[in-house]
């Protein structure tokens, strides 16, 4: 009988809850329970963000979602990755992805360089909702962390006072 290696997203996230339970048994009594909750959800959402084992779901050609399995709700498999970032850029910023002027296009060596329009003349992709939704896990995500930090640091700091 084969051994399943696939990660479950119960199985990492038992693992998750029971080394926060271990980290906040040696070090509860330090911060405050205010801080001990932001910690928390920072950490859960970086783990949705950018560990959770789930699928692709980028919308294909054809509509339907991507079922190639990747790590985080904001990464992409390897035919989609390019293009779900530049959606979460549009849906942020409401332009294009400025990372666009940095890609290599490639092309064959007797091959003229292909003229086009400049990536910035171009109009923008129509915002999406999957774009939305991605942007909306980013800016939790960043949130989240940025006062799960300053929480903690508050509370290293009042230790001191």
């Amino acid at each position: 009988m084969a051994r399943r290696t696939e990660r479950s997203k119960v199985g990492d996230l038992g693992m998750l809850i029971l080394l926060s339970t271990l980290v906040y048994l040696l070090y509860g009594p330090v911060l405050t329970t205010g801080t001990w909750i932001l910690l928390a959800i920072a950490v859960l959402l970086l783990w949705i963000s950018f560990v959770m084992p789930t699928y692709c779901d980028f919308r294909t050609l054809r509509g339907t979602a991507c079922t190639r399995g990747v790590n985080g709700k904001l990464r992409g498999c390897r035919d989609h990755r390019r293009a779900k970032r530049d959606a979460v850029w549009q849906a942020l910023f409401g332009v294009r992805n400025p990372g666009e002027f940095f890609r290599v296009m490639w092309h064959s060596p007797g091959e003229a360089l292909p003229r086009s329009t400049p990536s910035f003349a171009r109009p923008a992709m129509p915002l999406t909702t999957q774009g939305t939704r991605d942007a909306t896990i980013l800016v939790c995500t960043v949130v989240s962390t940025i006062t799960g930090v300053i929480g903690v640091g508050t509370g290293v700091i009042g230790l001191w006072q």
